[in-house]
Order: structure tokens, then sequence, then C-alpha cells
């Protein structure tokens, strides 16, 4: 109920008002909001302003959204309308505790309002407040229980609170009360009456597989495989309702049923390892010699398989290895297949298998320079081509094993045989970088990007080496091939968050002493995973109503470990070395107003050119951030319209990061994300251990010592740290506590 009422004319006004923000028409919203409030005796009416607030978020005008809602409620504090607008402008603002403690006050006035309820438990799942999203699916559920959606979002609350029970009795109420309705009518009616793309009995297959997952997760497997056995063929897809139950029976020991599921699995697909591994677990092979006889048999019925012949490989040891694997080679060398040794990576982990790789290579390479054949039995025998995929393959080979003069003698061998082929280029450029010879190696790969410049991987190739041998404008002009027509290149990587050229461009920058640069592309690195973190927002709803549990409960775990993946690792220990250098002061080189001071001796018309340079750089920047806070074009009215504003990118300023006072805490922002995803990572913790060392924080410095030694104890950096450790130790004075518990837990040397 309005604690403030207002006179029939304003009343009918506001119910317009509200229709107008629910169809996003903003400006008509707005008309009607300066109807109300333009009366002297409705100026200050509450719900009102914090409607006009909303209208204003949705046009883009933050601020002034902000202090129209921030009035409504000063005006009425009781009402659920203005808090719960309160709650939506600090959503927007991704102040997501605040919108928390809005959308439950709005609750308290109006403990039904099933809108603020729903945006309290997508803020509550968000922010995993785990409890909470429960207990908000609990009322959403007594208020709609005939929903769906009801029903999916109790059930997924008491799963991921890990009450399994609970969450598996509430889907199997749901299941019972759809078994009476008629599936193929309802999704005829729903996919032409509706206009949806899929069927009713589609949806219903999601919760069978959800409800199968739940079961799984709570530990009982001879349930979940009951339940699979019970509904499966209500479940649309076929191919894993098979493996599961292959799973389910291996778990139970059901070793006959396990076989014969993973032989009909390879039947239809003979590309995927793990059926063949399972099928080895299932059949209990446990010698060698056993699981070769199944892998051979597998090879004959399927001899197109490249899975098959790869296990063999893995398996098979001595001269039946050989064999097999000069088939391999030979077939490679004849196809021209450039990724053949990709494949054969685990033969460098074993020396024999290396050795024997090396020898077939070497062979292959001189009988086909005498005979043109891989034997002197029958010579002339292979085509032209053979000779130049077998100097391809050796060379990729030895700059494997780091013989770098040899790789690079052989790969020019292939280029005289046959100048034309891009690969070869490519490799010349590897083997070139792994030789340090960084110019040289841009220098080949832009002959092969030369020579098919519309090849998207190529370019981008070329661009990484150009990084890596410090030629950043050159890079990012490269890059500018592949990029939208008329939008600048790095504009364009950024928006569509091209972490990997970011990632080079911040070891490039550091390289050159840009620390201010290095660290900018660092933080819009760790700006691209919030911003994946801030997308999950839209699905909360969308999965419930659209029956996707399963998919949905991927997503959240998947934004849980996101930092697990990608770059942020390699960006985060980036940022910290950058950080650490600039507290112990061992900048090579200080910057004031844009000019290295190393510059000195530099005539004045170099001085000049760098002096231009810092300031054009300087306007760029200045020009991103203009483009970043621009207000959105008045002839685009009907995308405003359509679509409220998101948050403003922010745009982070090179200067600004270097001159920052708190390099410490800058690092151990970037370092918190791995110490809670990446702890069996001993990096990690090497990297507590020297920023925790210059905060000067023993028992920090101690906890970051015993993780990295339960990892490796005999890692020369823990051993170095240890000694740095027991120093810091034994002359610095500590608090009595800290005192005690250090000694509690000495580290001996």
């Amino acid at each position: 109920m309005a604690s403030q009422s207002l006179p029939p004319k304003e009343a009918a006004a506001f119910k317009r008002l509200m229709k107008c923000y629910e169809d996003k028409q903003y400006k008509n919203g707005l008309r009607f909001a300066k109807q109300i409030l333009g009366n002297s005796k409705t100026s200050e009416h509450g719900e009102t302003l914090a409607m006009k607030g909303l209208l204003l978020l949705g046009l883009g005008k933050k601020e002034e959204a902000l202090d129209s809602v921030k009035k409504g409620l000063k005006s009425d504090l009781k009402s659920h309308v203005c808090w719960h607008s309160y709650g939506l402008v600090n959503r927007a603002e991704r102040k997501y505790e605040e919108a928390i403690k809005c959308f439950r006050n709005a609750l308290r006035f109006d403990p039904e309002n099933s809108t603020a309820l729903r945006d309290l438990s997508v803020l509550q799942v968000h922010t995993r407040d785990l409890e909470g999203y429960r207990d908000s699916r609990h009322q959403m559920f007594q208020l709609k229980p005939t929903q769906r959606a009801s029903w999916s979002g109790l059930a997924m609350s008491y799963h991921l609170a890990g009450d399994y029970e609970m969450a598996v009795q509430i889907l199997e109420e749901f299941r019972k009360s759809q078994k009476n309705v008629n599936r193929e009518l309802v999704g005829h009616f729903m996919k032409k009456i509706l206009n949806k793309k899929n069927d009713y009995d589609y949806e219903h297959s999601e919760l069978l597989l959800y409800q199968n997952v739940v079961i799984q997760e709570s530990g009982d497997i001879a349930a979940a495989l009951k339940h699979l056995e019970e509904y499966g063929d209500g479940i649309f897809d076929k191919i894993q309702v098979f493996e599961l139950k292959g799973k389910f029976h291996l778990l139970l020991k059901n070793y006959e049923e396990a076989t014969q599921i993973y032989i009909n699995l390879i039947k239809r697909n003979q590309e995927n390892s793990l059926y063949y591994t399972e099928l080895v677990a299932a059949k209990q092979l446990e010698s060698p010699e056993e699981v070769v006889t199944l892998y051979s048999e597998y090879k004959e019925m399927y001899p197109k398989s490249r899975v098959i012949k790869l296990l063999l490989l893995k398996t098979l040891t001595a001269m039946p290895f050989e064999s097999e694997l000069d088939l391999c080679l030979k077939t490679a060398i004849r196809k021209g297949i450039s990724s053949a040794l990709k494949e054969l990576r685990f033969v460098y982990s074993d020396s024999s298998k290396l050795e024997i790789l090396q020898r077939l290579l070497n062979q292959y390479v001189v009988n086909l320079k005498k005979h043109d054949s891989f034997d002197d039995i029958s010579p002339n025998t292979e085509n032209p081509s053979s000779m130049l995929w077998a100097y391809y393959l050796l060379a990729n080979h030895l700059d494997e094993v780091k013989q770098h003069d040899e790789a690079l003698k052989l790969i020019n061998l292939a280029i005289d045989h046959t100048p034309t082929v891009v690969e070869l280029y490519m490799l010349k450029a590897k083997i070139l970088k792994h030789s340090n010879e960084l110019y040289q190696a841009v220098q080949s790969m832009k002959e092969a990007q030369s020579m098919d410049a519309s090849d998207r991987f190529v370019g981008s190739k070329c661009a990484k080496y150009m990084l890596r041998a410090g030629q950043i404008e050159e890079a990012v002009e490269m890059m500018g091939n592949f990029t939208k027509p008329g939008e600048e290149p790095l504009g364009y990587l950024d928006e569509t968050q091209c972490t990997w050229f970011l990632v080079e461009m911040a070891l490039a920058f550091k390289k050159k002493c840009k620390i201010g640069e290095a660290l900018k592309k660092c933080f819009e690195i760790k700006r691209y995973f919030e911003e994946v973190c801030e997308d999950q927002l839209d699905f909360h709803l969308f999965a419930m109503s659209r029956m996707r549990l399963c998919a949905y409960l991927g997503l959240l775990r998947l934004e849980d470990n996101l930092r697990k993946y990608g770059f942020y690792e390699r960006t985060a220990h980036i940022a910290i070395g950058i950080y650490l250098d600039m507290h112990d002061g061992t900048k090579v080189e200080a910057v004031t107003n844009g000019v290295h001071q190393s510059v000195a001796h530099l005539n004045e018309s170099e001085l000049r050119k760098m002096k231009n340079k810092a300031k054009k750089a300087k306007r760029k920047e200045q020009d991103e951030k203009a483009k970043a806070q621009i207000k959105p074009n008045p002839g685009n009215t009907k995308k405003s319209e359509e679509e409220p504003e998101k948050p403003t990118k922010k745009v982070f300023n090179a200067e600004e990061l270097e001159a920052t006072k708190t390099p410490l805490d800058e690092a151990a922002s970037f370092l918190k994300p791995l110490q809670e995803l990446l702890a069996d990572r001993i990096e990690t913790h090497l990297a507590a251990f020297e920023i925790n060392y210059r905060k000067g924080k023993p028992l920090l410095m101690l906890q970051a010592i015993r993780r990295a030694q339960a990892i490796d104890q005999e890692h020369p950096t823990v051993k170095e740290n240890i000694k740095r450790y027991s120093e810091y130790i034994s002359s610095t004075k500590q608090s009595n506590i800290v005192q005690s518990i250090l000694e509690e837990n000495h580290i001996k040397i």
C-alpha cells in the first residue's frame, strides 16, 4: 500500500507512468512524472520521485537518477516502491550489498511483493548468499506455487546450499505433478500458439537430467542409476544417458553392464578417448599386454580412428612401439600433417621413445635424400613433398629438444626445397624465437604472413612475435588488419576482450620499462574477468523459467572458478612483479611528465621526439576517457528508449597507476583470487611470501612458506625464502602472542 495518496488525476497519471516504465518508454514516463510533480500539492510525492529516478536511470542519467530516488525515499521512508527503486539504482551501480538491504526494506513494507522478492533472490545467488537465496526462494514458492520456475528455483536453492535430500524431494514432487500432463499436446500448444522454438518435452527432459545430477552429487550412486533406468526414456540426450549409466555401473562394480555400454558408445563415436579408457577399466585389464591387445582389435575395426592409434602408441614399448610409430610418421609425412608432433608430445617424457622418434626421423631424411623413398628397397616411390615434410618434422623435433642450430639448418633446407609453404616460415620463426633471435623471428613470421595476408591465425602469430620483439606499434597495426573497418584497433580489441594480446602488450611494456602502460593492460584484463562475472546476472531468472538447470549449474560453477582459467594467473604475476619492483625502488627508469630521466644523454632532436611521443600517449588516454563518458546520441532515441544503460567501463590512466603510493596493497588485490582458486600452484605462495615479507607480516610469511613446502619442499626459492624468514625473525622483535606462535611453528633451515 502506498503511504502517500494522490488525487484522482495524478493517480491516473502515476498508473500511466508505471506502464511507461514497464514498456521501457522512459521519455513518455518522464512527462507523466513532470505532470504529477508540477502540482504543488504532490511536488514531494515520494513514489513519483523514485519512479522518476528509475526512468532517468533507463536513459543513462545515473547521477540525476540517484538524486531523485534519494529525494523520494526521504519524502516517504515507508514506501516499498521507494526502497525498491533505490535498490535498483544501487544494483545498476554494482553496489550489491546496498541493493540487498534496500530490497529487504521494501519487503518489510510489502512482504508479498513478488518483484522485490525476485530481485532480492537474484542478487543473493549472484553474491553467493546461499542461505538467504534459499529463504527467498521459499517465500517465492509460497506466493506462486503453480509456476515451474518456483519449483525449479526452490530445488536449486536447496541443492546449492548442500541439502541434497530436500532438493531431490522437491524435484520428485514436481515430477509427480507433471505425470498426468499430456506433454505432447502441451508441447504442440506452446510451440505453435506461443511461438516457442522448443517442445515442452525438452524442458521435462532437462528436469529429469537435473534431478539425476542432484541424486548423483548426494552420493547415492545406486539411486542415480535406478532413476536413469526408470526415467531415461524421457531424457532427450541419449548419449549423456549412456555415459552416465556406464559411469554408475563402473562405480558400483557392475563390470559386465559397463563393458556393454562402453562397447556401444565406441560404436557411436570412435574419437572419444574416454570411452576406451573406461572400457579398459570395465574389462578389468591390468597388464599392458591385455590393454595393447584390446586397442589393437579396435584399431583393426576402425582403421581411420586417430584416437585409438594414439592410445596404442602410449601403451606400446620397444619394437612394437617403433613399428607403430613408423606407420604413424610415414602417414603424416605423406599427407603433410604439420601438427603430427603435437599429438606425440607424450613421447618427450619417455627417453626410450624419444630416442626411437629421433632415429626414425633422421632415417627418413637420409633415405629420402638418397632414394626418394623411406627405405632402399623400393627407390623413387615417394612424392617430392615427402622430403619437404620430413625436413619439417625433424626440424620441429630438434627444436623441441633444444638443438636449435641443427633445426634452423633443416628448416632452411625445407624452404630451399619448396619456398611457398607458410608453415615452413612459421616454424623457422619459432626456432629463431627459441634461439633468442627475436628480430629475425619477426622477419620470418612477416614472410609467412605476406604469403597469406587474409589468414587471421598467421596474422595473430605475427603480432605476438612483434610484441615479443618490442615492436608494439607494428603489432597493433598488424591486428588492425583483422578488426572492424573504421574502428581504432586497440579499442576494438578491448571491446572484444582479446585477452592474449593485452597480456603480451603488458609484457612488452614491462620490458620497455613503461610501467604505467603495463599496469594499465593488467587492470583491463582484470576488468574483463569482472565483467564476465557480472554477465551472469542476465541468466539467473532465464535459466529458471526455461528449465535449463544443468547448464545453469555449470555456469555458476564456472563463474566461481573463472580465474582458474584463461590469462588471469599470468596477468596477476606480471602485476605483482611490477608492484614489488615499485616498492623496492628497482625501476630501471623513473618517469617525469611522460619523459624518462635516463634520456638525459640524448641529443636535442631525440629528446624532442621522446617528449612528443609522451604527449601523444597522454592525449590518447584523455580521448579514450572522453569516449567512455560520452553521452548517447540524441538521434538514436530508439536504442536509449529500449535498452537501460549499463555501467560505464572504467578507463585506467597509466600515470595514475604508476603513481600509486600503496603498491603492496595493489599487489595483494591481484594475489587474493590466486590464493582462493590456485592454492595448488607454488608460484601463488612464493608471490604471497614476497608481498608479506615486504609488509612485515611474519605469520603470513610463515603461512606462505608452509603452503609452498607442502607442494615442493626442495624448490630452491622455497629454501631461499626460509633463510630470509629466519633472518627476519631473528632480527625483528615481535609481540608476545606472535612470538609464541612462531616458536610453536618453528621452521628448520
